[in-house]
């Protein structure tokens, strides 16, 4: 799942907690959403961060994708944010992605027996093939 995301580092203060915060991300209509944060301090990589919170992480890109498949100028969306020790990594889903990180969040509903979201996964994959929203 690591290779679908690209992240960015700056530096802020961290501490222990997993919450939503106040970072704000844009979709279409400008209108701000909150998104998925993750805050850590302490001995944690990043490949256990998306071990141990697939669920949170696969519900975030299932969201942020559908939040923007629609606009076909959009390159990228921002899924969640991780603090881990002071550093902010930016966790971004280019639109090429989107069908690879829906099938992704479909295996993984799959194995929860969570078929409604897989079927929500399936409706947006349908919806941007029918509309040719998926960049060549």
């Amino acid at each position: 799942m690591l290779n679908l995301f690209n992240t960015c580092k700056t530096s802020r203060t961290s501490f222990l907690r997993i919450d939503f915060c106040s970072v704000y991300w844009y979709y279409p209509h400008h209108l701000p959403k909150l998104m998925p944060s993750l805050r850590f301090n302490g001995d944690v990589s990043l490949e256990e961060i998306f071990s141990q919170h697939k669920t949170l992480i696969y519900e975030s890109v299932v969201k942020a994708i559908e939040e923007n498949y629609l606009d076909p100028n959009l390159k990228e969306v921002e899924v969640l944010s991780i603090h881990l020790n002071g550093i902010d990594h930016a966790v971004n889903l280019s639109r090429s992605k989107f069908i690879d990180g829906l099938h992704n969040a479909i295996d993984f509903y799959e194995k929860l027996e969570e078929y409604e979201k897989c079927q929500r996964c399936l409706n947006i994959i349908n919806e941007m093939k029918k509309k040719s929203y998926i960049s060549k």
